[in-house]
């Protein structure tokens, strides 16, 4: 089965983009989990939001973030 093509296109309404942007954050962060346990290395993920006051950071670990 074939993917349809995605229309990218700004999303007018503020709380559907919110949750959008809540929704795509969590999968990049699992994403970034997924990597760092399957092959073993040091990953960190950093993500500003246009909402948030302070970055989301993964992992919130500040020894480790440190490295980075």
């Amino acid at each position: 089965m074939s993917k349809k093509k995605v229309k990218l296109q700004y999303i007018e309404h503020d709380t559907i983009r919110r949750a959008t942007l809540k929704k795509r954050v969590k999968c990049v962060l699992r994403k970034t989990q997924e990597l760092s346990v399957l092959s073993d290395v040091n990953t960190c993920a950093i993500v500003y939001g246009q909402y948030d006051r302070a970055p989301i950071v993964w992992p919130s670990c500040r020894q480790k973030l440190a490295r980075f």
